[in-house]
């Protein structure tokens, strides 16, 4: 990418490109951070994101921060949020990560216990 060109159209290549069976993440899915703790965002020397969730870390990449600090704020959003900072290939394995994990929520679960 040269200087100057936006990064909302660039897929984020690296970990993980994974897909999460019964984890939809359409631009119309609606999800917000769980209530499970806090999650302290930091960084390794490497440039890699690095989320600590209590139990255990991820690693990003560095160009998702940030995706990931607008999806951990607190508040409920569609995927199509992060429209300006990724393309919808990469907010889709982003969100699924972060729902698989447990991270994040749907909506369609909001409601249920321990979300």
């Amino acid at each position: 990418m040269t200087r100057g060109e936006s990064s909302a159209a660039r897929p984020i290549h690296g970990e993980p490109t994974i897909a999460t069976r019964g984890t939809s993440a359409k631009s119309t899915t609606v999800v917000r951070r769980r209530a499970r703790g806090p999650v302290a965002i930091g960084h390794e020397d490497d440039g890699r994101l690095r989320l600590t969730l209590g139990d255990r870390r991820l690693l990003l990449p560095g160009a998702l921060e940030p995706a990931v600090r607008r999806l951990l704020d607190g508040a409920a959003r569609p995927v199509a949020e992060l429209a300006d900072l990724l393309d919808a290939d990469s907010r889709r394995v982003l969100v699924r990560r972060l729902v698989r994990e447990g991270v994040l929520r749907t909506a369609a679960r909001a409601g249920t216990a321990g979300g």
